[in-house]
């Protein structure tokens, strides 16, 4: 149990040194882009589900209270039998 796994250990196709490899040569302008880019997604996101006020108000109609109510006697009515 005294081995150690190293990145080339498991690895070893060099896919995950490529990858970390990548991420280290990045300007200052390309994390920008990025940054913009996942913000942008982001604040789209925001203002889709903004945007469709029905689902996310979420206002019960009365059919449902009626369910939740019956749903409730019937617990009471099984709770009396017991």
């Amino acid at each position: 149990m005294t081995e150690v796994i190293t990145v080339g250990w498991v690895d070893r196709e060099g896919g995950v040194r490529e990858a970390l490899d990548e991420g280290r040569g990045a300007t200052r302008a390309q994390l920008f882009r990025r940054a913009i880019i996942g913000g942008g997604t982001f604040l789209a996101g925001g203002l889709l589900i903004g945007g469709l006020p029905k689902l996310t108000l979420g206002a019960p109609s009365a059919s449902q209270d009626v369910e939740i109510l019956n749903f409730a006697l019937l617990l009471e009515y099984l709770e009396s039998e017991f």
